[in-house]
């Protein structure tokens, strides 16, 4: 059940609530079935396991990737979690987590650290280096 979409112009990120994984391409797919080139989320392209920790997700339900970054909206995890670089190995561990402590907790939070149920990622990228008109 593919859940969100994103590109930063060069890479694909598909999200995954399902199967618990994030796919990646590293080119956009220009021919029918081709295969991601890495998979977030799990060890491998055919596990599909929840789990929490710093390298598993579980029902993500939101991604957005830039030309650097790459975020994932772990909504059965209470949590957002951040790569500082586009990851080239199966299920490599994310960087930072956003909404817990660490990456092993998932408890509902209703403080400036803690969230409940995060359901998507925005940014505002696209208007980075774009000179808006006085006002806006």
């Amino acid at each position: 059940m593919p859940s969100a979409v994103s590109t930063n112009g060069t890479q694909l990120l598909v999200v995954e609530r399902d199967n618990h994984r994030a796919l990646l391409w590293n080119s956009i797919p220009t021919v029918t079935k081709q295969p991601a080139d890495v998979v977030l989320g799990q060890p491998d392209f055919t596990t599909a396991t929840a789990g929490i920790t710093q390298s598993k997700l579980s029902s993500p339900i939101g991604g957005y990737i830039d030309k650097n970054r790459i975020y994932i909206v772990d909504f059965g995890n209470r949590r957002v979690l951040i790569w500082n670089s586009i990851p080239t190995t199966n299920g490599a561990p994310a960087d930072i987590v956003l909404g817990q402590p660490n990456f092993t907790t998932n408890i509902a939070g209703a403080t400036a650290t803690g969230m409940n149920a995060p359901q998507g990622f925005s940014s505002n990228s696209l208007l980075q280096g774009i000179k808006l008109p006085s006002g806006y």
